[in-house]
């Protein structure tokens, strides 16, 4: 009876501890062709932490200007997803850095949705890109809506605006 109620306790304490959807999160880039920024790498995870303020959904990403113009500024959109494939919020993240053409840059945000503790699945995509002679380049929202609708068909244009917005 003692090693009973010693494993069931330590089961439960396992599961206390141990964040919903313990398999690896899914890192997803939209691809773009006609972007000006090509996303190189994505990770994602949710953060557990003691401390308020590290908790949530953390997207890490590197990309390249492929242009031969100046970039000022690039936004990104991060679509996330339950462990059960429905839409938990958008964050949309920009990165001020200046890239020159060919060159490389990388960002990091922090996303603390009510939800995010069932976060699984990330989408990583580029929103928008300013050049430095003033041009705005922005990505198409029905074809980035499309492309999220093969995870959650009820997906809409308007579920790519953050709800601070």
């Amino acid at each position: 009876m003692k090693t009973t109620i010693t494993v069931l306790l330590g089961a439960l304490l396992a599961l206390a501890v141990e964040p919903l959807g313990a398999a690896e999160p899914k890192a997803l880039v939209l691809t773009q062709e006609e972007a000006p920024v090509l996303i190189t790498k994505y990770q994602t995870r949710y953060n557990r932490s003691d401390k308020f303020d590290e908790n949530g959904v953390g997207h890490k990403l590197d990309y390249k200007n492929r242009s031969e113009r100046r970039i000022l500024a690039v936004e990104f959109g991060f679509v996330e997803f339950t462990v059960w494939d429905e839409h938990i919020e958008t964050l949309i993240a920009n990165d001020l850095d200046p890239v020159g053409g060919g060159k490389s840059g990388d960002g990091s945000w922090l996303h603390d949705p009510p939800t995010g503790f069932l976060f699984h699945t990330g989408i990583a995509y580029v929103s928008r890109v300013r050049f430095e002679d003033g041009e705005i380049w922005t990505a198409n929202p029905e074809d980035v809506a499309a492309h999220m609708r093969s995870i959650e068909p009820s997906f809409s244009v308007e579920m790519l605006k953050p709800k601070t917005w």
